[in-house]
């Protein structure tokens, strides 16, 4: 596929010199379907896993808090609140004392709070 923008002119196969016409006859070059299709189906798996990052309705500070704590922990969003492997949950406004942790995920709780911190 291309993007028009980039197209700067069209040249028809009547308006072509003789070697280019040469070239032109040419058969193209093998293009395995099985590796594009699984090229193609990584890259819309990461679109969807960035998508599934940002938050909806959310503050862009919100955001921000999300992706300090994303680079160490893995989270993801439940509605407004951020969910840190589902251990932690923090709530707006996103400060340490807005933290709930589940019984045995102090350790957890405690980098969270580092990554608030900071």
């Amino acid at each position: 596929m291309l993007s028009v923008n980039f197209v700067k002119r069209v040249v028809t196969a009547e308006h072509l010199q003789d070697n280019s016409k040469k070239q032109m006859n040419k058969p193209l070059p093998y293009v395995c379907t099985k590796r594009t299709e699984q090229r193609e189906a990584k890259a819309l798996q990461e679109a969807k896993k960035r998508a599934d990052q940002i938050g909806v309705g959310v503050t862009r500070e919100a955001q921000r808090i999300f992706d300090s704590v994303n680079k160490t922990l893995p989270c993801e969003w439940k509605g407004k609140d951020i969910v840190v492997i589902g251990e932690v949950t923090i709530v707006a406004p996103y400060g340490v004392e807005n933290c709930s942790v589940v019984a045995g995920a102090e350790k957890t709780l405690q980098q969270v709070v580092k990554v608030l911190s900071s």
